[in-house]
């Protein structure tokens, strides 16, 4: 009856101690990516200050975070047009572009909806950067009449 018991009980041992070790290594791996993010070593995003501008009775939300991972720089964008809809018509990917302080010009890589309505459009509009942007840098709007420019020099 002894010998029995103890053959029950060798493999719930054994599982215990698998389970206890990978909960220890999940927990020392956890804080570790903390301790590495704290003094810096794991790269972090870069926001900026958001910019909010009327045009043409548009209003213009938009504040861009630079993802080091990815090397992208995301602009994340609310627009809302009351009296011209027609300026959400057109995709912000479409009618943008942006300048480096280098004088570099990009077109956009992507833009990602998150949601339209007849008077207002958010979203995110993508840019990949071979390097994190140095201010001044501008983004470039052209979807009305006239250009509308914001730029960032902090």
């Amino acid at each position: 009856l002894d010998q029995m018991a103890r053959r029950v009980n060798a493999p719930n041992y054994a599982l215990r101690r698998a389970v206890a070790v990978g909960i220890l290594l999940l927990a020392g791996l956890v804080l570790l990516y903390f301790i590495l993010k704290w003094i810096g070593w794991l790269p972090s995003s870069q926001t900026f200050v958001t910019q909010t501008q009327v045009f043409s009775e548009s209003k213009f939300d938009i504040t861009p975070t630079y993802h080091p991972g990815s090397r992208t720089l995301v602009f994340g964008m609310g627009i809302q047009s009351n009296e011209h809809p027609e300026v959400l018509a057109a995709l912000p990917k479409d009618v943008t572009y942006l300048i480096l302080a280098s004088g570099e010009t990009l077109e956009p890589l992507d833009w990602h909806a998150r949601s339209k309505t007849a008077y207002e459009l958010k979203g995110q509009l993508v840019f990949q950067l071979r390097e994190p942007p140095k201010p001044p840098f501008t983004l470039v709007y052209f979807g009305l009449v006239e250009q509308t420019r914001f730029t960032w020099k902090k």
